[in-house]
């Protein structure tokens, strides 16, 4: 291999070093952002890895309290896995307020 030499005046040669040195900076600041950028993903993953088994577990304990729990009249679950309430008719709140008025007036003739 053949070297060539060039002479650069004292001027040329300072800004070229000066130049060097700020891209030898520039590379370095590169390598540390993406070192940083590499821990952060790691860590990021762990994180998201942890939060998919905490799920997992909070999925299948709801399946079993599912399971556990009785049945409920008016309550229907979706393919989808949402649940739809039928809700009460008034006949039936009705008969509730009425049972609590025979109830009040019984206490007010006891006392």
């Amino acid at each position: 291999m053949e070297e060539i030499h060039i002479k650069l005046e004292a001027g040329e040669a300072i800004n070229a070093k000066k130049n060097l040195l700020s891209t030898e900076i520039n590379i370095l600041n590169l390598i540390k952002k993406i070192r940083d950028y590499k821990r952060a993903r790691k860590e990021e993953l762990k994180k998201k890895a942890k939060l998919r088994t905490e799920l997992r577990k909070l999925i299948n304990e709801m399946k079993i309290l599912e399971k556990e729990l009785p049945e409920t009249k008016g309550v229907k679950k979706t393919r989808e896995g949402r649940v739809k309430v039928k809700l009460i008719g008034k006949a039936k709140s009705t008969k509730l307020e009425s049972e609590l008025e025979d109830i009040k007036r019984k206490l007010e003739r006891l006392g």
